[in-house]
């Protein structure tokens, strides 16, 4: 497939390898480095034979790209052959304020400086239709397996645009083809779902039926809860994320997100942005320090950030509430440097200072949620969010009871087969659950940690959503496969 030509300033890498990596994983050839570009007698020849062989052009335009010769000769050799071949896609994005060119801004540009996944969408459906008719079928292969059927059903209604989806409600027959294509090679899925809980042998119907009720009251819960949230508390995190990742990408500073219940309260979009700016999950005082340990290991590990052999892992750490740093302190200042912050202000300064220092941090802990404001209003906010959440709490509890109760694990089993089978030990997977990360468990979490499998919660967030968590893990997982020797 001929490749799109993607023209930019390496002053914007973050963004630029979002856009890379959403074109790939639609199946296009994207030419971004001058390395990738046709053999020539000098980067400018290579330049115009890149333009002239490519199938499509994309400028990711800010004021870095606008100060740069080479970005403004790419685009103008771009722009002479759209005037000249109407077919030819020549896509303009805007990745901050700076103001386009007169001859561009005439014309229909992207936005990229908001939000991020609408304007992806935009890029990529732009280049739909590349080669249309010749080209295979791109769309990545996902295998989900899952004992009840009408989520098999489900899922595959929700995601055969996106993805080529198989579906298995057997779990010796998902393990027999798993080994079957590890033989062969051949139509292997790109990424692995696997629901995570079956009725367990001997359970009555009753308490099945009183444990999966219980499930479905604690996902009602969380809907609810989410308006007490919001009311009393803004994500701020996103922005401190948002605000890190322009100058420092996954490789260089691993971001987890340190919250009692982020995951479940964000908003769609909100999470969505987290998802592409690469940022895990750190559940606050919810299992052992040695599971939060193995979090942030895995974190670091799928970020491509290699820890220090020698010394103490350096993590900095930002919540305005000083028990929390307390506790984490406590918890972990055995294993790991810590510095601690408690507001957004300090953010950037603190890292400019430690990198001068030579302790720039191996991680970043960001708290999600802070305060909306300290007026008589809010704290009674606050107040009923608390108590909400202390509800909330007792529920989870109540539900963790029942499911260890009544279910197995039935998708542990699974992928303990999987990642036995040689040739898929690095094969991406995900635990498709409504209730796991609630009723797992330190030593289920500690097993399907080093298991290496992520977490995508069902019947929690819309499909577009669950497109973007599982496109992100297949780019985590490509972009460290072609990092390995």
């Amino acid at each position: 497939m001929s490749a799109i030509f993607v023209s930019h300033s390496s002053s914007d890498s973050v963004k630029v390898d979002l856009v890379v990596k959403r074109l790939r994983l639609c199946g296009h050839e994207v030419w971004v480095d001058v390395d990738d570009l046709p053999f020539g007698e000098s980067i400018a020849g290579r330049i115009n034979d890149g333009i002239g062989e490519s199938a499509g052009f994309l400028l990711l335009y800010s004021g870095a790209a606008g100060k740069s010769r080479w970005v403004g000769a790419e685009w103008q050799a771009a722009f002479n052959r759209w005037m000249d071949d109407e077919n030819y896609p020549f896509v303009v994005a805007r990745l901050d304020d700076d103001p386009l060119p007169a001859m561009l801004a005439a014309q229909r540009w992207v936005d990229l400086r908001t939000e991020l996944e609408e304007g992806l969408e935009q890029i990529t459906s732009a280049f739909t239709g590349l080669e249309a008719g010749t080209a295979k079928d791109t769309r990545p292969r996902v295998w989900f397996f899952d004992d009840e059927p009408r989520w098999t059903e489900l899922f595959q209604a929700r995601h055969s645009e996106t993805f080529q989806v198989r579906t298995f409600n057997d779990p010796g027959v998902v393990v027999k083809e798993l080994m079957s294509v590890a033989r062969s090679d051949t139509e292997r899925p790109d990424l692995f779902l696997t629901d995570l809980y079956t009725p367990r042998e001997g359970a009555s119907p009753e308490d099945v039926a009183k444990a999966a009720e219980t499930v479905s009251a604690v996902i009602r819960a969380e809907k609810e809860l989410r308006h007490h949230v919001d009311a009393a508390w803004h994500p701020a995190g996103v922005d401190i994320v948002e605000t890190v990742r322009e100058f420092y990408p996954p490789d260089v500073l691993p971001i987890a997100m340190h919250t009692q219940q982020g995951l479940i309260m964000l908003r769609e979009h909100l999470l969505r942005d987290l998802q592409l700016y690469e940022v895990g999950w750190l559940l606050k005082e919810r299992f052992s320090p040695d599971i939060d340990r193995l979090v942030l290991d895995g974190i670091a590990m799928r970020s491509g950030h290699e820890l220090p052999i020698e010394g103490l892992p350096r993590v900095l750490i930002i919540d305005d509430n000083p028990a929390f740093i307390r506790r984490f302190k406590e918890r972990h200042g055995d294993v790991y440097d810590i510095t601690s912050i408690m507001t957004e202000a300090e953010v950037l300064p603190t890292l400019r200072r430690l990198k001068s220092q030579g302790g720039f941090p191996d991680f970043f802990v960001v708290d999600m949620y802070y305060p909306r404001g300290d007026s008589p209003e809010q704290l009674e906010l606050i107040r009923i969010g608390n108590q909400k959440l202390a509800e909330f709490a007792d529920l989870e509890a109540q539900a963790q009871r029942l499911v260890r109760n009544s279910f197995d694990p039935i998708g542990l089993t699974v992928l303990r087969e999987l990642r036995r089978i040689p040739g898929l030990r690095d094969l991406p997977v995900m635990v498709y659950t409504q209730s796991g990360l609630l009723t797992v468990g330190d030593h289920g979490y500690r097993e399907i940690e080093k298991l290496h499998a992520s977490w995508l919660l069902k019947d929690r967030f819309d499909a577009q959503t669950e497109d973007v968590m599982m496109l992100s893990e297949l780019a985590r997982a490509l972009e460290n496969s072609s990092s390995r020797p």
